[in-house]
């Protein structure tokens, strides 16, 4: 498996996702763990989008929190 690497994105794409992102913290100050979430309404439609854990927290279930319905 390689670690460090997200899908290659064109420019407007790198915008959405720094746009929608959002984070996962270990006792509210340590960042583990990033992801986004594209919406794409006209085809109803979602993407999961750039989902990346910290080294430091894998096996955590850092990935699993970022992706669980409320």
């Amino acid at each position: 498996m390689d670690e460090g690497y997200l899908a290659p994105r064109p420019p407007e794409d790198v915008e959405r996702v720094l746009a929608s992102g959002f984070g996962a913290f270990v006792e509210g100050r340590h960042l583990a763990g990033i992801g986004a979430l594209l919406v794409y309404p006209g085809r109803k439609v979602g993407e999961v989008a750039s989902l990346y854990t910290l080294t430091r927290f894998l096996g955590e279930g850092v990935g699993h929190n970022l992706v669980r319905s409320p």
